[in-house]
């Protein structure tokens, strides 16, 4: 594969018909290639914002990668740490300058690359410069780590504030738990005091929790040294690196159970009661007591009081979440599931159901993901003919094919228990008084089909393992 000069990856442009157009030059699809197991792999991804100081930083940090030669033309630029390229976390970092122009260079680049694809730009943007903040706020920040941004490339701090906000994801557009949300490193050259700095800097986004940021930390390097600004920064996002790794590697516990508790208690019709008034009372100390006895054999690496309340958090998020859309809580857990199926699928179980993780397992499948009655008929399709007879056809856990047809128990029918005394010598009576009822009732009802639970004692138990052969 012949190297690129250019890392130019996203850039807005004007079309054919004069409207602004999302210019892709394809440079994400490039690195995918180029890695050896792209399937296995994950990327970590880190976004630097600024102008020259920023050209500094990266030069310091990423020496192998030739920084000046290979600068994007485009607005957004894309690379990859060649030092990672054979690493299961191949780290991915984005390019974004500062009031620079847009439009004008983009078609000179067009002609020079086949692989250029625009995009029409579905909203209304007053300007490039609006476009490729909204491109940061939709598609970039979403899929970030870190992200770096130099106050001394901008004119103040709270400049550097505004840009940060104009380019941050809404609301609307993340609803990842705040644990898991890009973390911000605001990198200064200056002096800066960094208590007053960080309280500017926050007063500036008008939110001292950083919105849409899991945090914001400030960190004060000499940009005249490479020694200095390598060393530092290289720890500031190496950790936080590490620690949103470890967030990402406990947000499926967090979100299945989120979703398995909301199911649970919000069922259609119910009252929509306070959610952290729902959690406390009725999931909190069972949460705490389950993570507390598996936390005795695998330790985890955060604090159970931590990981409770990260549970609650997204307890609250998704009910919100899902009153907001009008949903069904089990229609938000089917998507759950079969959004996290790659990882739910390796999770096996014969004593819990893990559709909805509350109920004892009953049936199991063809892929031994098991489910009980109450899943079994939400998520399984009646049969037309049939009362109380459900079809499951997809395990939600793993996708994996095999029709299973649940019988469940009438809601006011008490379970049928046959109990089959062995008799020693005269074992065979038992046997000859099931026949003969098989026979009354004919051959289209078995006489399996009429029992819940079949027990047996001494010869009993062996008559009643072969019932099915009656």
């Amino acid at each position: 594969m012949s190297p690129k000069l250019d890392s130019s990856w996203l850039d807005v442009a004007v079309g054919d018909n004069k409207t602004f157009v999302i210019r892709d030059h394809g440079q994400l699809g490039y690195i995918i290639s180029g890695l050896p197991t792209p399937k296995q792999q994950k990327p970590r991804l880190s976004v630097f914002l600024g102008d020259r100081t920023k050209e500094l930083a990266l030069q310091a940090l990423f020496p192998y990668n030739n920084i000046r030669r290979t600068r994007a033309t485009a607005s957004i630029g894309l690379r990859i740490d060649n030092l990672s390229v054979e690493t299961n976390e191949p780290h991915l970092f984005v390019d974004g300058g500062v009031g620079q122009s847009i439009a004008s260079s983009c078609k000179a680049q067009a002609a020079a690359r086949p692989v250029i694809e625009d995009h029409p730009i579905a909203w209304k943007a007053v300007s490039a410069q609006a476009a490729v903040a909204t491109i940061f706020s939709r598609l970039v920040f979403l899929f970030a780590d870190v992200i770096c941004i130099f106050v001394d490339d901008f004119p103040s701090i709270q400049s550097c504030a505004q840009f940060l906000l104009a380019c941050a994801p809404t609301r609307l557009a993340s609803s990842l738990p705040v644990a898991v949300r890009p973390r911000v490193i605001v990198v200064s050259g200056n002096s800066l005091d960094r208590v007053s700095a960080q309280v500017e800097f926050n007063r500036a986004l008008h939110d001292e929790n950083g919105g849409p940021f899991s945090g914001i930390n400030f960190i004060c390097v000499d940009s005249s040294s490479d020694v200095g600004l390598r060393d530092r920064l290289r720890a500031s996002i190496r950790g936080q690196l590490e620690d949103m790794g470890e967030a990402r590697r406990h947000r499926t516990l967090i979100s299945s159970t989120a979703s398995a508790l909301l199911m649970d208690h919000y069922l259609p019709g119910s009252m929509l009661l306070e959610p952290r008034a729902v959690f406390g009372t009725l999931y909190r100390s069972i949460i705490t007591r389950g993570i507390r006895d598996y936390n005795d054999r695998a330790k985890f690496a955060i604090a159970v009081g931590d990981l409770v309340g990260q549970v609650e958090l997204e307890f609250v998020s998704q009910f919100y979440s899902v009153v907001s859309q009008g949903r069904r809580t089990a229609d938000h857990r089917r998507d759950q599931l079969l959004a996290m199926s790659h990882e739910l699928g390796k999770v096996q179980s014969a004593k819990i159901c893990l559709y909805c993780l509350v109920r004892t397992a009953q049936h199991s499948q063809a892929c031994h993901h098991a489910l009980c009655d109450q899943c079994a008929q939400i998520f399984g399709y009646p049969a037309p003919d049939v009362e109380y007879q459900f079809t499951v056809s997809t395990c939600l856990i793993c996708l994996s094919g095999g029709t299973m047809v649940v019988d469940v128990l009438p809601p006011t029918m008490n379970p049928t228990i046959l109990a089959i005394d062995g008799g020693g010598v005269r074992g065979s009576i038992p046997l000859e008084y099931l026949l003969l009822i098989q026979e009354s009732l004919g051959p289209q009802c078995k006489i399996q089909d009429l029992v819940d639970l079949s027990i047996g004692s001494s010869s009993g138990r062996f008559i009643h393992r072969t019932k099915c052969h009656f």
